[in-house]
């Protein structure tokens, strides 16, 4: 049986009340951007639709509210309660009194308490490593050539490049070089080229030969090419996930912080293409699944939920199948059975998170179950429209 659906007078008084701001991100931050994100049942009821029990959340409040750790504290339901009552006076009075409600900009909101948002001039590049097909190199200076090498896309120039890496004097780098080198380091990675896979395999300890500085510089250009091509546009349907595990692996070192602050930054425009960005703590991605037993060893998954979203889409035409909006990992799982494990891994590799921030909660006992199957004709779409 599927979820009921939120009524939509209740739906429609929630997105109105809150006006699309996260009650969290308001409580803990004063943070009152509008945010991408969904109404969660605070009671984790999904069929108590009574107002009192909805609320407006973002994306990676939702994900933890819903989340169960034992490292760390969750939200608890009445102190999100608390947290959307003073969201909702606030917006009563301001609604009341004529104040145009401010954007997460304005002075009212410009505070020590929101200095999460903002990462020092430090972190601003320029223009041409954003783009970095745009970007300056010439011949006379060692980290230059290096990018150009890691550029020609020949594995025999590549390597050589890699390794010249500990040798030249890294006072000599401007923070732009260092943001395009990290870049094409991670370009050459999912190229093929060996030294550079071994970078990216041993990150941390590869990114200790630079002086710290420098390193953050060089990962967040990393971060920014697994995301972004090299015109600087989101890559949207052809992220470059081939490393981005290793990435995520990075996200809750303390001395890189500040390079999760400015890759989640230039994320939020992109949202709904993402179904988890790097985050201290890691965003784990909630699975519920009701399955039903098939065969001798096959279970059946009638219905796959993340929140309130049912992941499993009926697909008319089986044709669609090279359709460029659907990532061609998930597509094993349609047409063949399935192991968890092979399960976890291709949602994983298509999804662009690590496999240990995807929680599978089952209504039954699987332990009989070797192999699952979707039903006939369906596909699994990812947690927020991505595809």
């Amino acid at each position: 049986m599927t979820r009921k659906k939120i009524p939509k007078k209740n739906e429609t008084k929630v997105l109105t009340l809150s006006r699309r701001r996260c009650c969290i991100c308001y409580g803990l931050s004063n943070d009152f951007e509008i945010k991408n994100g969904q109404i969660a049942h605070l009671d984790q009821n999904s069929e108590n639709f009574k107002l009192e029990n909805l609320s407006w959340l973002c994306f990676v409040h939702h994900d933890q509210y819903d989340s169960r750790t034992s490292q760390s504290k969750n939200f608890t339901i009445n102190e999100v309660k608390q947290y959307r009552e003073e969201l909702y006076d606030f917006i009563n009075k301001a609604v009341k009194s004529g104040m145009q409600l401010p954007k997460g900009d304005d002075k009212l909101y410009n505070n020590k308490s929101n200095k999460h948002k903002k990462i020092s001039d430090d972190f601003t590049f320029s223009e041409s490593s954003m783009a970095d097909i745009d970007f300056r190199l010439s011949d006379d200076d060692e980290v230059s050539i290096i990018i150009k090498k890691l550029k020609s896309h020949d594995w025999y120039s590549q390597n050589p490049a890699i390794s010249k890496l500990e040798e030249i004097d890294h006072s000599e780098i401007s923070k732009d070089q260092a943001f395009v080198l990290g870049r094409n380091i991670y370009q050459s990675a999912c190229g093929g080229a060996n030294n550079s896979k071994n970078f990216m395999n041993f990150l941390r300890n590869s990114l200790a030969i630079f002086p710290i500085k420098l390193s953050r510089f060089v990962l967040c250009g990393m971060f920014f090419e697994a995301y972004f091509d090299s015109k600087g546009e989101f890559r949207k349907y052809s992220i470059k996930g081939k490393y981005i595990n290793k990435l995520f692996e990075i996200q809750t070192a303390k001395p890189y912080k500040e390079c999760i602050t400015f890759i989640k930054n230039h994320l939020e425009s992109y949202r709904n293409y993402i179904v988890a960005t790097p985050n201290d703590p890691p965003i784990i991605i909630t699975l519920n699944l009701k399955i039903m037993k098939f065969k001798s060893k096959e279970c059946y998954i009638k219905e796959l939920f993340c929140g309130t979203n049912n992941l499993l889409k009926e697909i008319k035409d089986t044709r669609t199948k090279r359709a460029k909006d659907i990532p061609h990992q998930i597509w094993p799982l349609t047409f063949d059975s399935f192991t968890k494990a092979t399960f976890l891994s291709i949602l994983s590799d298509s999804w662009h998170i690590p496999k240990d921030q995807i929680k599978l909660e089952f209504n039954r006992d699987y332990s009989s179950c070797s192999y699952f199957v979707l039903p006939k004709k369906t596909i699994i779409v990812c947690p927020y429209g991505c595809y």
